[in-house]
């Protein structure tokens, strides 16, 4: 009898791990900003405003467009459901006379709560001002 429970423990056990892992491989979209812009210049000003608020760079590749930050920015706050960020990618591509930034994150399933003080936290505020 005991035996069955433990191993019906492991089994669901197993299985939300495994849940968590697939839903972390997933990137979420944020939002999607058009700017007046040429491509370069925006990607040169969001490096800098990313390098000024201190926000560590775990990629950057200007041919692509893309920057990728690692931040906890809750992108789901639900009554009793509170989703966290890995890392957050910037996109920027140009359009015809446009210019789009498209912001994705990564999901950490394993974050539950953070510090709202903690060096790389991102609140909604602060992520607006990088995409201003």
């Amino acid at each position: 009898m005991i035996s069955t429970i433990v191993l019906a423990v492991l089994f669901l056990s197993a299985w939300l791990i495994l849940i968590a892992f697939l839903f972390s491989l997933v990137s979420h979209h944020l939002v999607t900003v058009e700017v007046a812009h040429h491509a370069k210049e925006v990607f040169e000003k969001l490096r800098r405003i990313i390098a000024d608020q201190g926000l560590p760079v775990l990629e950057e590749n200007q041919p692509t467009g893309t920057i990728r930050i690692e931040a906890a920015y809750k992108f789901v706050d639900v009554i009793l459901c509170h989703l966290w960020t890995k890392s957050i990618l910037f996109q920027v591509r140009e359009d015809k006379h446009l210019t789009k930034v498209r912001v994705t994150c990564v999901p950490d399933p394993f974050r539950f709560s953070i510090l709202s003080n903690a060096p790389n936290c991102l609140t909604k505020d602060a992520l607006d001002g990088i995409l201003e």
